[in-house]
């Protein structure tokens, strides 16, 4: 009984190590959706006040909601938010 229990342990550990894991870079995609979507809103002039959601939308693809200070773009709203879509794949961040 003790040889099959002691496999399925080592197994059962290890799968919960490849799960965090996972959730590392997940978090570590998402940090550079944020930081790459920043980039691109500035290089576009805006200013960055806050950055809203980050959405998972497939395999390693992020929607990224940013709150701009919309009178940089002579926008006269109170809220304005830019939605950008980035690809951790390609590392491209692109704003519709």
């Amino acid at each position: 009984m003790r040889s099959i229990i002691w496999p399925a342990l080592v197994l059962a550990i290890s799968g919960l190590g490849s799960a965090a894991h996972a959730d590392d870079d997940d978090s570590e995609r998402r940090g550079r959706a944020e930081r790459h979507c920043r980039q691109k809103a500035e290089d576009r002039g805006y200013h960055v006040e806050k950055i809203g959601d980050v959405d998972k939308v497939g395999h390693k693809r992020y929607d990224v909601k940013l709150h701009v200070d919309p009178h940089h773009k002579g926008k006269k709203d109170d809220d304005f938010t830019l939605l950008c879509r980035y690809d951790d794949d390609s590392r491209h961040a692109d704003i519709d």
